[in-house]
């Protein structure tokens, strides 16, 4: 169960509080301010629509973590341990 406000999960509300404190600290005309902020809500739920919940999130996380997986030294030298052989035909 997810918490809801106006229609948008909680990380929404937190993506559009966000914005709220950006477009504030730009300018001061509270009347176009709160209707950029109308229109990205309403963007907002409009993406949004026909997606499952903690879309956002979901998305947030894919756009946001590294591309490319490394395996560190100790994890690589764990899992695949050097074999040394005391017999003396190999390559």
């Amino acid at each position: 169960m997810s918490v809801k406000l106006f229609g948008l999960e909680l990380a929404d509300v937190t993506v559009l509080l966000i914005l709220f404190l950006v477009v504030f600290n730009v300018s001061d005309h509270i009347i176009l301010n709160l209707g950029i902020l109308i229109l990205l809500a309403g963007g907002l739920r409009y993406a949004k629509k026909d997606k499952p919940q903690g879309y956002l999130v979901d998305l947030a996380a894919f756009v946001l973590s590294p591309r490319h997986r490394h395996v560190s030294l100790s994890d690589s030298l764990r899992t695949f341990p050097v074999q040394t052989s005391s017999k003396g035909g190999g390559v």
